[in-house]
């Protein structure tokens, strides 16, 4: 009778220790998954951040060419006649600087658009190409 009691201690123990292991992993499981989810909600952060930035960055510098400041603006109240007239020089500059890169801009867009055309027609030639080789060799198979 006291070797089933020690018996049956022993299993009791063996159970509660199996029974604590597997606390054990499923709190460990559990932390691990935290710790992904919160590093997961940085990397979140960090490129929302990212992108924010380069969205403002964008905006600094597409501002200029979406609204430009108009050339036949009157002078500025206090404004000499020499200086009312540099200024405007320098703004006509900058038009001129800004329709040069609005056309240099477009320019490159269609030389690149003409490129995957070119390409997209190279590539259609090559598929109808390589389809009538197999066709043909299908044929020559079947006899």
């Amino acid at each position: 009778a006291a070797v089933a009691t020690v018996a049956a201690a022993a299993a009791a123990a063996a159970a509660a220790a199996a029974a604590a292991a597997k606390r054990k992993a499923e709190d460990d499981r559990l932390a691990a998954e935290k710790a992904a989810e919160e590093e997961e909600a940085k990397a979140r952060a960090l490129e929302e951040e990212e992108e924010r930035k380069a969205e403002e960055a964008s905006r600094a510098v597409v501002a200029p060419i979406v609204a430009p400041v108009p050339v036949s603006a009157p002078p500025a109240p206090g404004l000499g006649e020499s200086e009312a007239a540099a200024i405007l020089a320098k703004l006509e500059s900058i038009e001129a600087n800004q329709k040069k890169l609005e056309e240099d801009i477009s320019a490159r867009h269609k030389a690149e658009l003409a490129e995957m055309e070119a390409r997209i027609a190279a590539l259609e030639v090559e598929k109808s190409d390589a389809v009538a080789t197999r066709s043909a060799e299908d044929a020559a198979a079947n006899g």
